[in-house]
């Protein structure tokens, strides 16, 4: 009966350390971007963000040349993700905002993204890439 509880007592203490052990390989992990295949999805999760976004407010604006309520358009990926992060008032109506404003895009930035604009049929496609571009079609 003794040995028993001696052995089930080694298994928990066994089991225990292999989870801080894990644990710890997990937060090493995080902390320190060991995981290249977690830091790419990132960066396709924040395309994929940014092309939504994008896509919302062309479809409710109707603003192909990404002006947001100015008188030029957004020239690069910071000004955009920045612009995308407040509210607008066009014409009367108020729109936005289209991403979350705790994002910080200078903080996130992994790669570049480049983002296509087809204006005739008021389109977005972001993809990640070498240098932040933006391109009216």
């Amino acid at each position: 009966m003794n040995l028993v509880i001696k052995n089930k007592f080694k298994i928990l203490f066994l089991l225990i350390i292999v989870v801080i052990i894990c644990l710890a390989a997990y937060f090493m992990n995080n902390k320190y971007g060991l995981g290249f295949v977690a830091i790419k999805d990132n960066n396709k999760s924040t395309a994929r963000e940014l092309e939504m976004a994008l896509q919302t407010y062309i479809f409710e604006t109707k603003d192909v040349k990404l002006k947001f309520g100015s008188s030029s358009s957004k020239d690069n990926i910071e000004e955009l993700f920045k612009a995308l992060q407040r509210k607008y008032t066009l014409n009367g109506e108020d729109y936005g905002p289209y991403l979350n404003d705790s994002f910080n895009y200078s903080v996130y930035k992994k790669t570049g993204y480049s983002v296509r604009i087809n204006q005739v049929k008021e389109l977005v496609k972001v993809q990640i890439s070498e240098k932040d571009e933006i391109i009216f079609e």
